[in-house]
């Protein structure tokens, strides 16, 4: 005869018993609950149907739950009002009535404790804000091609097709005077505009997003704590502003300079940045009258500064279009009005000829009423003019 003395662990849960998680809530999914059972020496058979089962064993030790007054449900979102996870694979997860841009990302999220609650450290992708998109073009040499801003392949890029050539990504960043999201265009680097001006300009009704994710934080850290910037700005005591790219992969900065940049579109190295650049303490204008994109930077590249131009305080220059961009989505600097820059655009006026692909006689990128933009008819009278900081 052998005799044997079980003890059985009591019915309650510290960490998941899946999933190995714990949570403040855990309680609610085994408190109230139906008793639960060990069988051993168990014979077990299925109906035909597959509905019903009956397992006879030799012994079976059954333990009662906990039982509470305390409400049970488990509060908050659940996964189900977003994903449907019945779907074959071809068929997007988004539930009918969150089909939108907005909600594109919570697919790449997952229930880790199966709950069937949108817990804290469960959101892990993201849709990607304005800063974080020019973030990518900024470190687009050190990217694959399929995750760049704008990826058209070749013969897209050849196309007369505004779907197939143009490629313009929302943002979560809210656009300043309306609800809409900001928008990049991808096909112009890193311009940016509303919603409507990508449909009423751009004749785009079919959008791309990106998702990202925070590395280097916990899962749970709390909502408003973030990673580290990859631009640290900084305001200096005269006006002026220093940014810092330490955070940068160097493989996808420029060599420094001091003097002018080159005149070149947005896909050439002039457009990438230097590890730090400072802007001068104010605007730069001028009493000559306003002056437009293509003459103000002829006559740069003609007296091979823009100083000699006039256009710069001694020992500054013309920024570039991504310099440009940085200094609007950092500073509340050239927020208004228009002011240069030194790059052009590779689909427009000077490197193709005639009106450029879309027509629209677009020659270079400027800040443009709080856009970094193309515009046509825009004149200058002012810059905010930049330097390169020399980081040994």
């Amino acid at each position: 005869k052998i005799c044997v003395t079980v003890f059985v662990d009591e019915y309650y849960y510290d960490k998941d018993p899946i999933f190995g998680g714990s949570s403040p809530t855990l309680w609610k999914r085994f408190v109230n609950k139906e008793e639960r059972a060990m069988h051993i020496l168990c014979n077990s058979n299925t109906s035909k149907d597959l509905e019903s089962r009956a397992t006879g064993s030799v012994i079976t030790i059954q333990q009662k739950p906990i039982k509470s007054i305390y409400n049970t449900i488990q509060e908050g979102v659940r996964w189900d009002t977003y994903l449907s996870f019945e779907e074959e694979n071809e068929v997007p997860q988004l539930k009918d009535g969150y089909k939108s841009l907005r909600y594109i990302c919570m697919s790449r999220n997952r229930d880790n404790n199966g709950n069937g609650i949108i817990d804290r450290d469960e959101v892990r992708w993201y849709l990607a804000s304005v800063r974080q998109l020019i973030g990518l073009y900024v470190g687009d040499g050190v990217l694959e091609s399929s995750v760049r801003i704008y990826n058209r392949s070749t013969a897209d890029r050849n196309s007369t097709d505004a779907a197939r050539w143009r490629q313009h990504v929302i943002s979560s960043t809210k656009y300043p005077s309306n609800n809409q999201p900001t928008v990049i265009w991808g096909e112009e680097g890193i311009s940016t505009g509303a919603l409507s001006g990508s449909k009423q300009w751009g004749g785009i009704e079919n959008f791309t997003v990106r998702c990202v994710r925070n590395l280097g934080l916990a899962n749970d850290a709390p909502i408003n704590k973030t990673p580290d910037d990859y631009i640290q700005a900084s305001q200096n005591a005269d006006g002026s502003y220093t940014f810092e790219c330490t955070h940068i992969n160097e493989s996808a900065l420029r060599y420094y300079t001091s003097r002018e940049l080159d005149y070149e579109d947005e896909r050439a190295t002039a457009n990438c940045l230097y590890k730090k650049f400072e802007t001068a303490p104010a605007d730069q204008t001028w009493t000559s009258g306003a002056v437009s994109f293509e003459a103000l930077n002829d006559e740069v590249s003609k007296y091979g500064s823009s100083v000699y131009a006039g256009y710069c305080p001694d020992g500054y220059r013309l920024p570039s279009q991504t310099e440009l961009a940085v200094i609007r989505y950092y500073t509340r600097l050239v927020s208004t009005g228009y002011y240069p820059s030194r790059t052009f655009w590779s689909l427009g006026v000077v490197a193709l000829g005639g009106s450029g692909k879309d027509g629209g006689n677009k020659y270079g990128f400027c800040a443009d009423g709080g856009n970094i933009a193309l515009s046509a008819h825009a004149t200058f009278y002012k810059a905010r003019c930049v330097r390169d900081v020399r980081v040994e």
